[in-house]
């Protein structure tokens, strides 16, 4: 982080003799607030021919929001229903703009992911088999309240179709589900992929 900020005070303040004050810089107005869970958007371990039979582990804290001002960069503190969630690096933000921040891993959300070859349609040329894949997640939560889960595949093969609809050409597929407090669900879908 680099630069030089300057801030107004909205008035005079005094300082009590060996205490210590806590001036407000900043006070945005919060919008689109939303908590999540997810394997963070750099999960590229899924690729057509090495899928796992069977992986699990632990998912991220994320938060995403837009603020009502421009926001200098700098390291924040997170405090979620009064306590503290974690600390993020937030880069300069422009008013309006989206931010989300990653907190690590939040051991209250769990996830199991397996995957199954369930057909394939075979070519002249090997090389270009059509595989189809049913994959399953199964989200856990400890936390007293729903938690939203937000989990992104990246496909290097040429995607045909996921869960039956025509994938965008960026090889990411989502994957969204509300896991109940204290509870556990589970989300499937087929994914259709072109080898070559």
């Amino acid at each position: 982080m680099g630069g030089l900020y300057r801030f107004k005070l909205a008035g005079p303040f005094m300082l009590p003799a060996g205490e210590t004050l806590t001036l407000p810089f900043a006070a945005p107005q919060i919008s689109e607030f939303t908590r999540y869970a997810t394997l963070g958007n750099d999960n590229q371990n899924w690729r057509y021919d090495s899928f796992q039979a069977r992986s699990s582990g632990v998912l991220e804290r994320g938060y995403r929001f837009r603020v009502s001002q421009n926001l200098p960069g700098g390291l924040i503190t997170v405090r979620d229903e009064g306590r503290v969630a974690g600390q993020a690096e937030l880069t300069e933000t422009a008013s309006g703009q989206l931010v989300e921040l990653m907190l690590g891993r939040d051991p209250d959300v769990r996830y199991t992911r397996s995957a199954e070859l369930i057909g394939t349609e075979r070519r002249s040329n090997p090389s270009r088999d059509i595989d189809t894949y049913r994959v399953s997640y199964t989200f856990e939560s400890s936390k007293a309240v729903a938690w939203p889960v937000e989990v992104s595949d990246y496909f290097r093969a040429r995607t045909l179709k996921f869960d039956g609809a025509e994938l965008s050409g960026n090889g990411y597929a989502t994957t969204t589900a509300i896991v109940p407090a204290g509870g556990k669900v589970t989300k499937t879908f087929t994914v259709v992929l072109n080898n070559e």
